[in-house]
């Protein structure tokens, strides 16, 4: 069984068995210990650099699910070494204002969004689908390498609480 089916039966199976949480709320500590970001009730250490994907005309938010198909090689060996480890990799936009300067590959917006993969399927001819859920907003203060596939030092965001569920509940 490879990777992806293997991270796909264990996503399942904890799906199955695990009650479905109350409260999805993502917190960011920017403390001197590396970020931590609490998600469906479990804690996840914001590690110092992720790989990313930069793709034209996307926003991708915490707590938001994204839906990728992975058809390119370099991410589809991203996909292998984030599932072989933490599950997380950064979603950031192409910043079209910048994409004609020479030598700029696939320039990245500074601002991004760190994702977990909660699912993923392999197909027959090695693409993948999976789906991505959005943890924390990361500044991207460089660009670590671009091979085999871009990885990018971040910095994790604060979010400040919106409206109060009182608020809310009068919308």
């Amino acid at each position: 069984m490879d990777v992806a089916h293997a991270a796909s039966a264990a996503f399942a199976a904890e799906s199955a068995s695990a009650p479905e949480p109350a409260d999805t709320a993502v917190t960011v500590d920017l403390g001197p210990a590396p970020a931590t970001v609490r998600a469906m009730e479990m804690e996840i250490t914001l590690p110092d650099e992720v790989p990313v994907m930069t793709l034209p005309e996307v926003a991708f938010f915490p707590q938001a699910l994204m839906p990728l198909h992975i058809f390119e090689p370099r991410y589809r060996a991203m996909l292998r070494d984030v599932l072989a480890t933490n599950r997380l990799f950064a979603i950031a936009g192409i910043d079209a204002k910048r994409r004609n300067n020479l030598g700029a590959l696939e320039p990245s917006h500074r601002i991004a969004s760190v994702g977990i993969v909660r699912a993923c399927q392999a197909n027959s001819n090695g693409t993948s689908n999976l789906l991505l859920q959005g943890l924390c907003g990361v500044e991207i203060p460089a660009i670590l390498t671009d091979e085999p596939y871009r990885r990018i030092h971040v910095r994790a965001l604060s979010s400040l609480p919106g409206a109060t569920a009182d608020e809310n509940e009068t919308l």
